[in-house]
């Protein structure tokens, strides 16, 4: 690994208050491929490290754990596929291996510390994420994107008043038409705009992510305010779904509250690996596919993806569970515990 990569790792860690790395030990160890990845790296035990063929060193966090060797899957970019989540524009701007520099050369650029809690969130490190992008505030209280981005991270963990808070500041600083649709369905989650405010919003909506945005709210805000069969209906009639990225996630998560459990598995297919678009938080999957096994009666299957769904869940939440008892990845958890019950 050259000496200015290794570097950049002691840097975006100190970003996120991680332990510290010698550059000269993850130099040594580390190659320069996933597939050269040769074992352990000592100095981690909550650490970053991204490296892949093309980009060079990705400045993104990977749960390792002292005296365990590092797998290969957490060495595959993420920042190779330019990820997105609904209403968030995810570009760039120079890529995260320039980030991880500026990182290094000016630990202070918010820029880069932005690009750094962009990762921890796109591996659903939803608890680190919350800390990088409060971070994030704190150094520059009038960056739209900062208080944007943490109220992504809120919604996802549930704090809904919290997300609405901070994309509302957001859209103060900054008139971003991208970021309406998270206040408005905000704002729906919350009984503070109606059902026909939303539908009017589908209606006249004219950017794919923004669509998702409010699709996803009408199968996820309280079970009265849901409405899977609009959304049905839009998958089928609405051009910008016709070839949306998102499109199996919102119709697999539309057949699950309709309940037409063949239809969600057929959406589901072999959709293994979380959509572009942060849509679920990514440890949620594993439990919408063991919810979907337990009502078709597939009990072995469903087991078995409850089983990686709490792997999952457990090297995400860590020590502190306690912050994740809202999060969509614990309703889901929830929703499959109570199907594999039955």
């Amino acid at each position: 690994m050259p000496e200015g990569d290794a570097e950049v790792l002691g840097a975006a860690g100190a970003v996120l208050g991680l332990p510290a790395v010698d550059p000269v030990g993850v130099r040594d160890r580390v190659g320069q491929r996933p597939q050269d990845l040769p074992g352990q790296v000592p100095g981690f035990a909550d650490g970053l490290l991204r490296v892949v063929d093309e980009v060079g060193l990705q400045v993104t966090p990977a749960p390792l754990e002292l005296g365990r060797p590092l797998r290969a899957e957490q060495a595959v970019s993420v920042g190779a596929r330019c990820r997105t989540r609904p209403g968030r524009r995810f570009g760039r701007r120079g890529g995260r291996r320039d980030a991880g520099r500026r990182v290094s050369l000016r630990p202070d650029d918010l820029n880069a510390r932005l690009r750094v809690e962009d990762s921890v969130f796109y591996l659903g490190r939803l608890t680190d994420a919350l800390g990088a992008a409060r971070a994030c505030v704190a150094a520059d209280p009038k960056n739209a994107e900062a208080h944007y981005n943490l109220g992504m991270v809120q919604q996802q963990l549930g704090d809904y008043s919290g997300a609405l808070a901070s994309v509302t500041r957001s859209l103060e600083l900054v008139d971003d038409p991208g970021r309406r649709a998270d206040r408005l369905s905000l704002r729906y989650r919350q009984g503070l705009a109606t059902k026909a405010d939303m539908l009017d919003a589908l209606a006249h909506e004219g950017e794919s992510l923004s669509l998702a945005t409010y699709l996803y709210t009408l199968l996820d805000a309280e079970p009265a305010m849901r409405d899977p069969q609009v959304v049905l209906k839009n998958l089928e009639e609405n051009i910008l779904t016709a070839d949306a990225e998102w499109r199996w996630v919102i119709e697999t998560v539309a057949r699950v509250r309709a309940e037409d459990w063949p239809g969600a598995l057929a959406a589901l297919g072999d959709h293994f690996r979380p959509s572009a678009a942060i849509i679920l938080t990514p440890g949620a999957y594993d439990f919408v596919r063991a919810l979907i096994y337990a009502k078709l009666g597939r009990a072995e299957a469903a087991r078995e993806s409850y089983a990686r769904g709490m792997a999952t869940w457990n090297e995400l939440t860590g020590g502190d569970p306690q912050a994740w008892e809202a999060s969509d990845v614990m309703r889901w958890r929830r929703e499959a515990e109570a199907a594999l019950a039955n």
